[in-house]
């Protein structure tokens, strides 16, 4: 590590201080215009890859906070999700201003996880980071900052913390996979640990502050993950969960990891996102579609696939009851795939058995659902 990106990192903020700045940086781009960039990089350093979908009041907020960075070897991509208002209209009037944005047009709505992975496909840089279209990085240092540290030790993956507007928040307050917890210092990981440092809280299942955004990722790693993640599974309509299903499969993907003790974005936390109009049936359907990958891409250990299992047990019936046909039989299919597995314990089989399919292997999954609503 050389003594430009020690310094970069050594930079420690008080929390007062970080809300000073963060007001001041605020200040300062809604004040700022765009100027023109004419130069377009055949290989930038960073792609930034951004899902739009009716964001006309938060976009050029968004854009104006990369605009400032020191790095300027950037691709910004844009991938419209089909919007309604006006989002389409300013994106092409920030093309107008800046060459190196790409806009790419969803032909229907496909949801953010779509969009984050054909973003992501399409992007030329040599890595690749993530933004929500209702967040801005927290100064002009923040991709010197990451790219430094990503380039100087060959990391796969860079983290930065955010900071919640108008609340003060940590990314993580620990992070516990059986041996690490995590302390406000620069943590570092490497392959097996980072697997289980994806899925691990509190030495269980907790899925939280696993986001897309916010981490500068190496672009082959990236690629890789949304490969394996398969078009079948990314092109399903997922707003739920959509970052918790790619992070997953990035963290079992890459080789390794630091997360910085730095701040490097506002969230600009809004009720307008589409994640805050879903139905209750499809936060289940996204819930049940991450056990599924879950399951298949974590580690072939026994204490992993038993967590798994044991989630897999708090989906309760009288919502899956209520899902339509095809749903319920992807739902069975994932049961039994748990069941057959040779990583889980006859006594979870049986618990796994009693809860969906009753007492009764010729019970039909539908037919125990009724048996227990009855029960109920």
């Amino acid at each position: 590590m050389n003594d430009e990106t020690v310094k970069l990192i050594n930079l420690n903020f008080t929390k007062e201080q970080y809300k000073m700045k963060g007001i001041e940086f605020l200040e300062k781009i809604k004040k700022s215009k765009i100027n023109n960039i004419t130069k377009q990089f055949n290989h930038p350093k960073i792609s930034v890859v951004i899902p739009v979908y009716n964001s006309e009041k938060t976009i050029k907020l968004s854009m104006k906070s990369i605009y400032f960075q020191n790095i300027k070897e950037l691709e910004i991509i844009f991938v419209n999700d089909l919007s309604s208002d006006n989002s389409s209209l300013i994106l092409e009037n920030l093309q107008n201003l800046d060459n190196r944005i790409r806009i790419i047009n969803n032909k229907r709505n496909m949801g953010t996880l779509y969009s984050r992975c054909i973003g992501t496909l399409k992007a030329k840089g040599e890595y690749i980071i993530g933004l929500d279209n209702d967040d801005i990085f927290f100064n002009e240092n923040v991709f010197k900052i990451i790219y430094l540290n990503a380039k100087s030790n060959d990391f796969d993956i860079v983290e930065i913390k955010s900071f919640n507007i108008p609340n003060y928040s940590p990314s993580y307050d620990q992070i516990i996979d059986g041996k690490y917890i995590y302390h406000p210092n620069n943590l570092i990981l490497h392959q097996p640990k980072l697997g289980l440092f994806s899925i691990f809280y509190n030495n269980k299942l907790e899925f939280r502050d696993h986001f897309a955004w916010g981490k500068l990722i190496k672009a082959k790693i990236y690629k890789k993950a949304v490969n394996k993640l398969g078009y079948k599974r990314y092109s399903l309509y997922n707003c739920w969960m959509d970052d918790m299903l790619i992070v997953f499969i990035l963290f079992n993907t890459a080789k390794s990891f630091i997360f910085l003790n730095l701040f490097g974005i506002f969230r600009v936390i809004t009720n307008n996102t589409t994640s805050h109009k879903l139905s209750s049936n499809h936060k289940l359907l996204s819930s049940i579609y991450y056990l599924d990958i879950i399951f298949d891409f974590s580690e072939k250990d026994f204490k992993i696939k038993r967590l798994i299992a044991n989630y897999a047990l708090s989906f309760p019936l009288n919502r899956i009851n209520k899902l339509d046909n095809k749903n319920k039989l992807f739902f069975r299919a994932i049961i039994i795939k748990i069941i057959r597995s040779q990583f889980i314990s006859n006594e979870i089989k049986k618990r796994l058995n009693q809860k969906f399919f009753g007492k009764s292997k010729k019970i039909s999954l539908y037919k125990s659902f009724e048996l227990e609503n009855e029960k109920n």
